[in-house]
């Protein structure tokens, strides 16, 4: 080959061919140089394209592993902040354990489930309770939910209570028993079987849709790595809880998008996840005529410029159009760098609750209307005395005057005396008169901010015309410097003159000198206003004093018997407290509390 090389050069050449071995040993080094310097260069891009790989690969892990720890940040707070007590147990050697359990447990129990954490649910169970082992095997073995109702001993207290309990398989070791306390309604609705009935057939429904989404996701699982595969399986225990908790979870970004929904609120606003994950919750679910205050408000909590807001109250707006109030409970959650990144919402249907509630203080409002109008028939009397009295002032001043003209009295400050005197009398009279108007209207159930003692002087007025002419003794401690009570001052009034003229018949039988009657304001605790009407009549006959605000029930020959009861469903609408007692010294003691308009707003 160097042969034919040579020649080649040699035929190309004006020269006469000349052997050259300097020349043929420098090719051969140069060839060799070659070799080496291309197999240097393609290792070096294996190299370089290793690191690269290197470097993308570790950059992946740390993202993963970020994103699983927020996964189960948001998880944890997510889990605690659930308002239905919540207990994790986990096969651990062929048993259960109690590994963890949220806030809302804690409460149910007293706090005593800090003691029961790491016990077995054999210890626990095997002796008392065998069926609720049964229910944990069940659920753990058949990898399926399952939804019970029983009366069940609190394990740290001991106290009975009826339960609604859900257990739910969480793959691969969890099963979570969600708890709702539901003893109240078990004794007062035993109409509600079939709606657990029905309950129970949806939870089935949903355990079905649960499995073939957990088959569907297992796939998708697997063709991922093992930082991925933990973020999937955190994201289902997520959604696996919020579902099976009854009640209506929203978790809203900063921007108001939602970006988690449950079942329960799915169905009450008549869409599915789909339509809802993504939308602006403001534009899809509320009322278009509130909706902008309400998402002010919304921005100002994101801000961090309102406080107070962990409960709120607004309606929403269901696909049909069906309008229900809802009573929310927010959690706040902040990003890395302290400003609110998401607000997860509990909500509770409180529409059917309300009507409820307005149906009772409208017929509340007509029987306090009809027993002021009875209280009325009673006044008769006095009223026509109290009238009586600025009347004939008026008409004595009035004669005074005509006769002063008649004899040429042109005594200007006498006459305008006579006149302030006549102009008083008349609105002396203007104000008994507006008073009573006020006492008997229907109107409707108003809470305003009242100054108490003002109150009590002007209903005592009305209820206690006579007293004088019964020589009755009234004495007013009324405490100075109280704050204002956000009331219905109509609905008080009514209170007021029941109280007062119950008092003042019982003392009508006293002799002509021993009638007293005290009215006192206190604030012993602090914080409510207590007020007490005092006499010294005979008491309360047999001590039964829960007996005298059952409706009905009367010791006066001509009484109705409704008085007291009205009384204490007024006082306890104001979320205050009537109360009756027998003095040491004999008479009787009636005493109501109403919050002040700062204990209400906290």
């Amino acid at each position: 080959m160097n042969a034919a090389l040579a020649n080649g050069a040699a035929q190309h050449s004006d020269e006469p061919y000349v052997d050259r071995p300097y020349f043929h040993k420098t090719y051969v080094v140069m060839s060799e140089s070659t070799v080496i310097i291309s197999s240097l260069t393609g290792l070096a891009i294996v190299l370089l394209l290793m690191l690269v790989w290197f470097y993308t690969e570790n950059r992946r892990r740390r993202f993963a592993e970020r994103a699983l720890r927020t996964s189960r940040e948001r998880f944890e707070a997510q889990f605690r902040g659930v308002p239905v007590p919540t207990f994790t147990w986990q096969w651990q050697s062929d048993d259960f354990r109690l590994v963890d359990y949220n806030n809302a447990a804690h409460v149910f129990t007293d706090g005593g489930i800090a003691e029961l954490k790491g016990k077995t649910a054999t210890d626990l169970y095997q002796q008392q309770r065998p069926d609720i082992l049964a229910d944990l095997r069940q659920c753990f073995e058949k990898k399926t939910n399952l939804h019970r109702h029983y009366w069940y001993s609190v394990l740290s207290t001991g106290v009975k209570r009826y339960v609604d309990v859900t257990y739910a398989y969480i793959p691969d070791d969890l099963v979570l028993i969600h708890t709702n306390d539901i003893t109240e309604q078990k004794l007062a609705k035993d109409n509600l079987q079939h709606s657990h009935y029905e309950l129970e057939q949806r939870v089935s429904q949903r355990t079905q849709e649960l499995q073939k989404a957990n088959a569907e996701l297992t796939q998708e699982i697997a063709r991922r790595n093992q930082a991925e595969q933990a973020m999937r399986r955190e994201h289902e225990k997520v959604q696996s809880c919020i579902d099976n908790v009854n009640a209506i979870i929203v978790a809203l970004d900063n921007r108001g998008n939602i970006t988690l929904i449950n079942q329960p609120a799915c169905r009450l606003l008549e869409r599915s996840q789909q339509d809802l994950i993504g939308k602006n919750w403001f534009d899809v679910c509320l009322i278009p005529t509130e909706k902008e205050e309400i998402f002010r408000v919304f921005q100002q909590i994101v801000l961090g410029k309102l406080d107070g807001a962990d409960h709120f109250e607004n309606k929403i707006l269901t696909k049909s159009g069906r309008q229900r109030l809802i009573a929310w409970s927010n959690n706040i959650f902040y990003g890395p760098h302290g400003d609110i990144e998401s607000i997860l919402s509990v909500g509770e249907d409180i529409t059917e609750r309300r009507r409820a509630e307005e149906h009772v203080r409208t017929r509340q409002s007509e029987m306090a209307r009809f027993a002021r109008l009875t209280s009325m028939g009673e006044l008769a009397t006095g009223l026509a005395h109290e009238l009586n009295q600025p009347l004939t002032a008026i008409n004595v001043y009035a004669g005074s005057l005509v006769q002063q003209y008649r004899d040429g009295n042109e005594d200007k400050e006498k006459l305008y005396s006579t006149l302030e005197r006549i102009a008083h009398q008349a609105q002396r009279a203007a104000n008994i008169v507006h008073n009573l108007r006020q006492f008997i209207s229907k109107g409707t159930t108003q809470h305003t901010p009242t100054d108490l003692n003002r109150l009590i002087l002007q209903t005592t007025e009305i209820a206690i015309m006579d007293a004088k002419q019964a020589n009755i003794k009234i004495d007013y401690n009324l405490s100075e410097n109280l704050p204002m009570v956000t009331i219905d001052p109509i609905q008080i009034e009514q209170v007021l003159v029941n109280l007062l003229c119950n008092s003042l018949d019982a003392i009508m039988n006293n002799p002509v000198n021993d009638r007293h009657l005290s009215i006192q304001t206190t604030r012993p605790d602090g914080h409510d206003i207590q007020i007490t009407i005092s006499d010294n009549g005979p008491g309360i006959d047999g001590g039964d004093f829960e007996k005298l605000f059952q409706p009905l029930y009367t010791s006066k020959p001509d009484s109705m018997g409704m008085g007291l009861a009205i009384s204490r469903s007024l006082i306890e609408a104001h979320e205050g407290r009537l109360s009756a007692a027998n003095n040491p010294a004999g008479g009787a003691t009636f005493t109501f509390t109403l919050p002040t308009e700062q204990n209400q707003n906290d």
